[in-house]
């Protein structure tokens, strides 16, 4: 068989499976989806396709054996996204918000102030902290106002 007879088969095979709306596809690996292999049969009288399946788990004489992955290998990284809008964008393209002001848009994403809340309990006494240094010697005070003369004393004798 050609390199060109496979590929119009295979390709048939293909196009019948996803065109046709068959049902049930039977793999050989189903405790891992994604090396699974689906295997068809393709008739080579009438052109029919059919998967195979637990009651049908082989191809006949008149049949040829089409295999195939049921995930395709990982295509090309593809090229990068345009930029998108940022939030202060959309915000101004809302209804009635096209002549406001970044800082406009950045007030609206402020709340109203809460209302005050409750008094915490008092807390524990401090530890008492150490006994700072001495400080320096002052200067001398003014002399203080005289005091009154005092009672005559007894004669001596």
């Amino acid at each position: 068989m050609t390199r060109t007879t496979v590929i119009a088969i295979s390709t048939a095979a293909v196009v019948a499976v996803t065109g046709g709306g068959i049902a049930y596809a039977s793999t050989r690996d189903s405790s891992s989806s994604s090396n699974a292999i689906i295997v068809a049969c393709y008739n080579r009288t009438n052109g029919q396709l059919r998967t195979v399946t637990d009651r049908n788990p082989s191809c006949d004489r008149s049949e040829l054996a089409l295999t195939w992955n049921k995930t395709g290998p990982v295509g090309p990284q593809g090229p990068a996204g345009a930029d998108g809008k940022s939030a202060y964008q959309v915000w101004t393209a809302l209804s009635g918000n096209a002549s406001r002001t970044v800082d406009q848009y950045l007030a609206s994403l402020q709340g109203a102030t809460g209302p005050q809340g409750p008094q915490g309990a008092k807390g524990n006494t401090g530890v008492q902290g150490a006994t700072g240094p001495q400080g320096e010697k002052g200067d001398t005070g003014a002399t203080g106002a005289t005091g009154a003369t005092g009672a005559t004393g007894a004669t001596g004798a």
